[in-house]
């Protein structure tokens, strides 16, 4: 079992065994209290709205569905009835998935969806989202008919618990695919820095704001970058803009699946650079990883607007099924 498992109960409604390829709506449930930089465990467990679609080939008995983790962006939520409303090409990439045979499934972040509150579906990456994740890849394979070992598809932010989910459960998942992951300097390749979305969302002036008003930087993630000096000294890094013309080598401990990063080499909004570096890193570490650039595209690869992203990525999750 994972590292952040709770034993809650599944919330979900009456027509959760409704029909094929339909959004089924439910809550899973992880002991904690809001803000997450105070986690603390709780009696009055959250609910973190889940999506789960099956594909028109899904059946009850015979040779399980094969599940993809197909986590949002930054933009993306998960409510009691939509899933990622502000990107109009994201069923293109789902039903690409659906129509290969896969089912999907995604979670609103590290609580329950609100209009007001952006943090929640904000934190990718974090321990208490990853515990819901792990929540809901333990209720679904437990109630259909669902293969445990699954893929896990992270867009632009949702390439933070794409990195992080693969690192903290690696004996469930296959392999990883990203798609203009967020840079990860700020995520999973080196330290989470809450207050980043504190100072967003909350009107700071900046993170140090932040934090003096106690909101810490906290959560090393489950993948931590190592920098090694001319002399050979071991030293963390950031993994900032500067490390990108870092001369001295660098790598990372053993990513344990296989990974594959898609980057547009025209996104305004995540440097490609930090996918190619990423991928260096991962090999120096003896990991299989790949870098796809996909020339003149621009951020929106992750959300779907790009037909041959989708057909590639289908024949990666493909390969290891």
């Amino acid at each position: 079992m994972g590292l952040y498992d709770y034993t809650g109960d599944v919330v979900y409604p009456s027509y959760l065994d409704g029909p094929l390829n339909t959004q089924l709506h439910f809550n899973v449930q992880i002991n904690g209290t809001h803000p997450v930089n105070e986690w603390v465990d709780s009696s009055s467990p959250l609910n973190v709205n889940t999506v789960l679609i099956l594909p028109s080939t899904y059946t009850p008995d015979g040779e399980p569905t094969k599940l993809i983790f197909m986590h949002h962006g930054t933009s993306g939520t998960v409510s009691d009835t939509q899933w990622y409303p502000t990107a109009s090409k994201w069923p293109d990439f789902y039903n690409a998935y659906l129509s290969a045979g896969f089912a999907v499934f995604d979670i609103n972040g590290s609580g329950p969806y609100s209009s007001s509150d952006e943090v929640y579906h904000r934190d990718n990456g974090c321990p208490n989202a990853l515990q819901a994740a792990h929540k809901a890849w333990e209720y679904i394979t437990k109630t259909y008919n669902i293969d445990k070992r699954i893929l896990v598809h992270g867009s632009s932010m949702g390439g933070e618990i794409g990195v992080s989910f693969a690192k903290t459960y690696p004996n469930i998942v296959r392999a990883v695919g990203l798609f203009a992951p967020a840079e990860l300097r700020a995520a999973c390749l080196s330290t989470y820095t809450y207050c980043d979305y504190v100072a967003q969302n909350y009107g700071y002036a900046d993170q140090a704001a932040a934090a003096a008003d106690g909101y810490e930087e906290m959560w090393a993630c489950a993948l931590s970058m190592e920098h090694f000096n001319s002399s050979g000294q071991r030293q963390t890094h950031s993994f900032d803009y500067d490390w990108i013309s870092a001369t001295s080598e660098t790598h990372v401990a053993h990513f344990p699946v296989p990974v594959k990063f898609w980057h547009g080499t025209s996104d305004s909004s995540t440097n490609p650079l930090f996918s190619q570096r990423a991928v260096d890193a991962i090999r120096l570490g003896g990991g299989m990883a790949y870098y796809r650039p996909v020339s003149g595209g621009g951020h929106d690869i992750c959300t779907g607007s790009n037909s041959t992203v989708i057909s590639e990525a289908v024949l990666w999750f493909k390969r290891f099924v």
